[in-house]
């Protein structure tokens, strides 16, 4: 049962496509083997200066690839898809 509804039928982008992109190359080098889900993930201290949303780890942390994607699609942190990025894409 429908309870509410605005502009249902209006086609929409999905936001922070840049962070949707920046998941799909994860998820490509994750398929052709240059990634592993437990390869390490290191935030920069330019990872750390992108603006909120954000996880906020300090400089210097490290994560596992796993653990930093969950927080890019959940969270959608900046921080954290800076530093997927820095990692994945060199």
């Amino acid at each position: 049962q429908v309870i509410q509804q605005d502009d249902v039928f209006r086609r929409w982008h999905p936001a922070s496509l840049t962070k949707l992109m920046t998941a799909y190359v994860t998820f490509k080098a994750l398929k052709d083997g240059e990634l592993a889900l437990n390869s390490p993930i290191t935030v920069s201290k330019k990872a750390l200066r992108q603006p909120p949303s954000k996880m906020g780890y300090p400089a210097g942390s490290v994560m596992t690839a796993n653990n930093a994607l969950t927080m890019l699609l959940v969270k959608s942190a900046n921080d954290i898809a800076m530093a997927i990025a820095e990692n994945v894409g060199g």
